[in-house]
């Protein structure tokens, strides 16, 4: 079988992708990344081989340009209570500035995807729920298309075209008109659904109910490369506390200002080992640290969280699995896109809790709130079984091959 793997071209995205690719290539299947010329590097790094698409157009670049847009429109609207609450014109408002950047992309991209399909004679693509030439090419060509979620269905949960399940009314009334213009220059039928089905890795009592054929499997981290360090040997003599940033929260323009610091204040505690997974740019920027403060920068969080009581962080998918893959409970503190929901969803599991960013002087006493055998580390514990309880990357590609017929 011929499996073609379409990331956005972000390292994270594509990195959650990767358990997948290396579990479908050790099966003897034949697996190609499509993505832009700038993930290359990366997906060289995972032992993959990529094709490169698109005309090089940055969508990250982009999207940190309206960021900034986007929070002055909507403000408060964007914490984690508040977004539930979003009219239908304020979501679909928020949904034309988000796509602007999303619907460029893919019309760069999707007639080299087009090509690469016919070409390679793929069976199957699996592809980011951002990457719209991927449905657009599954249409033009005829091959089976899976969506690979990140986390929480944030782009079912708003709606978004042609990941919404089927509604009533014309797709055309709720669409955003970028993507509007998009589908009809390709004279692909608007329709709220192209994929034939997804990829879940989060387990049910943080993920949304739909009705598509759902691949339910467990979540296995990949944070990219690195080397275990020479104190990770040794059992910590006092609680640990991974504080993390992720890699896109501390570059978006809409910050008001950057947090990290004042987590970090707020967390180091006495009595505490307080580790800094953050980014080497972060990390500059952090200035002086209290005492008891270590800097690892760039380490993968697979390395450092099975040491850890506690964690504090932005919120991102990736970084909520992997604590929750090993029963770490975890403090929240979304500031930007869709992290708001994915805290609201680890928080209704009780084995985290959210503290909003105007408030991130708090971050210790939630941490405080989670050790020692307190009800979040109970259900960071029963997360963890029913995460690790779900079929593998393995068990998937198996299921793949029926799924394809091949």
């Amino acid at each position: 079988m011929r499996v073609l793997f379409v990331p956005f071209d972000y390292p994270t995205h594509y990195r959650e992708q990767t358990p997948l690719a290396w579990a479908l290539r050790a099966a003897g299947h034949e697996v190609l990344v499509a993505c832009g010329a700038v993930l290359g590097p990366t997906v060289s790094t995972t032992g993959m081989v990529h094709a490169v698409v698109g005309d090089g157009y940055d969508t990250f670049a982009a999207y940190q340009a309206v960021d900034s847009e986007i929070q002055e429109v909507f403000g408060r609207k964007l914490t984690s209570e508040a977004l539930v609450d979003l009219t239908d014109e304020e979501r679909k408002k928020l949904l034309e500035m988000m796509w602007t950047p999303y619907a460029r992309c893919a019309d760069g991209m999707t007639g080299d995807l087009v090509r690469l399909i016919r070409e390679w004679r793929a069976d199957l693509v699996i592809a980011d729920p951002w990457i719209y030439a991927a449905p657009l090419a599954a249409q033009l060509t005829g091959v089976k298309l899976v969506r690979h979620l990140l986390g929480t269905d944030t782009m079912r949960y708003m709606g978004a075209a042609g990941q919404s399940g089927v509604q009533e009314g014309d797709p055309r009334t709720r669409w955003p008109s970028p993507l509007v213009r998009l589908f009809d220059k390709y004279e692909v039928e608007l329709r709220d659904e192209y994929a034939d089905a997804v990829v879940d890795p989060v387990p049910a009592s943080m993920q949304l109910d739909f009705d598509i054929h759902r691949f339910r499997m467990q979540f296995v981290p990949y944070n990219g490369p690195g080397v275990r360090p020479a104190w990770l040997q040794e059992e910590p003599e006092r609680p640990r506390v991974c504080v993390t940033w992720g890699t896109m929260t501390g570059g978006l323009k809409s910050q008001q200002r950057f947090l990290l610091p004042e987590v970090v204040r707020s967390v180091a505690k006495p009595g505490l080992d307080v580790v800094l997974a953050v980014t080497e740019g972060d990390a500059e920027r952090l200035g002086d640290l209290p005492d008891g403060v270590r800097i690892a920068p760039q380490i993968p969080l697979h390395l450092l969280l099975p040491s850890c009581s506690a964690i504090v962080h932005q919120g991102g998918c990736g970084t909520i699995l992997t604590a929750a893959r090993y029963g770490v409970p975890q403090v929240s503190i979304p500031e930007v896109a869709d992290q708001p929901l994915y805290a609201a969803s680890l928080a209704g599991t009780g084995a985290g809790v959210t503290v909003e960013p105007d408030r991130a002087v708090e971050a210790g006493d939630a941490v405080s709130s989670l050790l020692g055998d307190s009800d979040h580390a109970r259900a960071a514990k029963g997360l963890q079984a029913e995460l690790l309880s779900l079929p593998t990357p393995a068990d998937i590609a198996a299921q793949l091959v029926e799924f394809v017929g091949k």
